[in-house]
């Protein structure tokens, strides 16, 4: 089986405003796990996942020869994944963890009320 190792979708970002984390690209994964951390006493917000069946190959990113930031920058129709909307009230984390994932893409948003602190997002894959 497949895995893909660590891959970070945000690293440290600053959460005063709303935040898009950089997609994934599903291909052939039968699992994967996000993970949210954020730091810092006063944000405040909500964080879910979002998902997409776009038909848009993946775009060439750094690791992969490209200058693009993210794989998923052609990606236009996001989705709300149901049920994954999470409060963020100063420091804090959340986990999700999906099987038989139907879709090709996949990220995590960060929706700003107020205050300032810092986010990060890991995830792992694992499929054929």
């Amino acid at each position: 089986m497949r895995n893909s190792g660590p891959i970070q979708l945000a690293k440290a970002v600053t959460m005063n405003a709303n935040i898009n984390s950089s997609g994934i690209y599903l291909n052939q994964t039968f699992v994967y796990a996000i993970q949210a951390i954020w730091t810092g006493a006063s944000a405040s917000g909500t964080v879910k996942i979002q998902v997409s069946c776009d038909n848009v190959p993946p775009v060439l990113y750094s690791s992969m020869g490209g200058t693009a930031k993210d794989p998923a920058a052609n990606v236009v129709n996001w989705i709300d994944y149901p049920s994954t909307t999470q409060n963020v009230s100063g420091p804090g984390s959340f986990f999700w963890n999906f099987s038989d994932a139907g879709y090709p893409w996949v990220k995590l948003v960060f929706s700003y009320n107020s205050g300032t602190g810092s986010l990060t997002v890991n995830a792992w894959t694992k499929g054929g």
